[in-house]
């Protein structure tokens, strides 16, 4: 991702914080994206952290159905020809698709680790803080 001069002067500052999944770089002169670690051990007993950590799971966990969205038609036609065809056909259709089913298997693997510890972290919000109460704002009569 690009950021301006100008709003990357403010964060290295201090003047405002880096933007979600980013972290100011070793070098102290720009942004890099934080990795999974980092993301998965910020602590999630206040808004912003609890907010920065579901979020990043969230959005790996739609990636992840994309990918099987991706490639269910690998599954229908290895199921149709598993009801329709020979084994040979099948297999010729397991090696073609070997690395779509591979990738389908560590998706589901990774939804189910993911979604075990959104559950986690959403059983337990931290408290957060009250807002004032919204009041409709009273214009002056012209």
């Amino acid at each position: 991702m690009n950021f301006s001069e100008e709003y990357l002067k403010k964060v290295l500052t201090g003047e405002i914080a880096p933007p979600a999944f980013y972290t100011i770089n070793d070098a102290g002169d720009g942004l890099r994206e934080k990795t999974e670690a980092e993301i998965m051990a910020t602590a999630t007993d206040n808004p912003t952290g609890w907010g920065e950590v579901t979020a990043w799971i969230k959005g790996q966990i739609a990636g992840y159905k994309q990918t099987l969205a991706d490639t269910d038609y690998i599954v229908a036609k290895l199921q149709e020809t598993a009801l329709l065809g020979t084994t040979e056909e099948t297999e010729t259709l397991k090696s073609k698709y070997a690395g779509e089913i591979t990738a389908r298997k560590e998706a589901r693997a990774r939804i189910n680790a993911l979604e075990a510890r959104l559950a986690e972290i959403e059983e337990n919000p931290p408290v957060f803080p009250e807002l004032p109460e919204a009041k409709p704002e009273v214009l002056p009569e012209l």
